[in-house]
């Protein structure tokens, strides 16, 4: 297996798959991401959640001549609920558990919000019946703060690798949580690299990578080389 870095639309991961390996993409808005991935490497299934109800049908036509894919229309967050509401942005990308967040970015026309079901990781591996991710793309628009600050000992040993976008530069005063994320994942035994974001207000930690690797220091190597920003800082 590869240990090259790659990305796929600003999400940094680690080439590392094989027939075995199965994908969750949490924030999947039309599954871009996912197509671009089921394209390029081997898997064996790939998991989309999405939120908005409005776009899993533009979700399942992207998809439709890939295999071995599950869509789910759910939030993602750190219990289980029967009914939250999501609000809509004018952007699909940005829309949001977090209303202020979705404000920001333009409030869409009716409808501006949708009540949907919240899961957990837990609920995601128990639904699947998998014993291992191997790689977790979150791209949720604020709440991955909820699920990273109470990442368990469990889900490190079932995760690979995390790719994750912080969402601080919307909000600096939210900064603290992102920090809490990196110290609560690095101390379960995650590494970590980083890329700054310069949109809105900067953030160091706009697009970060969490993974296991017993050699830490070529995965850094290589972020250094391919002329990243930003190497394993805080």
């Amino acid at each position: 297996m590869g240990e090259n870095l790659k990305e796929i639309k600003y999400h940094i991961f680690i080439d590392r798959f094989n027939e075995d390996s199965i994908v969750v993409d949490l924030g999947a808005n039309v599954g871009q991401f996912s197509k671009i991935f089921s394209e390029i490497f081997p898997y064996k299934k790939i998991i989309l959640i999405e939120a908005d109800s409005n776009l899993i049908k533009d979700i399942k036509s992207n998809l439709k001549d890939i295999k071995n894919v599950k869509i789910i229309n759910a939030a993602v967050g750190n219990e289980l609920k029967e009914k939250v509401d999501f609000y809509l942005s004018k952007d699909s990308e940005s829309s949001s558990l977090n209303k202020n967040f979705r404000d920001i970015f333009g409030i869409n026309d009716k409808p501006n919000f949708v009540n949907v079901k919240m899961i957990t990781i837990d609920k995601i591996f128990k639904m699947f019946d998998i014993k291992k991710i191997d790689l977790l793309k979150i791209d949720i628009e604020g709440s991955e703060w909820d699920i990273l600050e109470k990442f368990s000992k469990k889900e490190f040993e079932q995760i690979e690798q995390i790719s994750v976008e912080f969402h601080d530069f919307i909000d600096p005063s939210l900064r603290y949580r992102t920090k809490k994320c990196i110290k609560r994942l690095k101390k379960l035994g995650y590494f970590f690299i980083h890329r700054r974001g310069e949109f809105m207000h900067e953030t160091p930690y706009k697009d970060c990578l969490f993974f296991k690797a017993k050699f830490p220091l070529l995965i850094y190597l290589k972020f250094y080389f391919n002329s990243l920003k930003t190497l394993f800082k805080q």
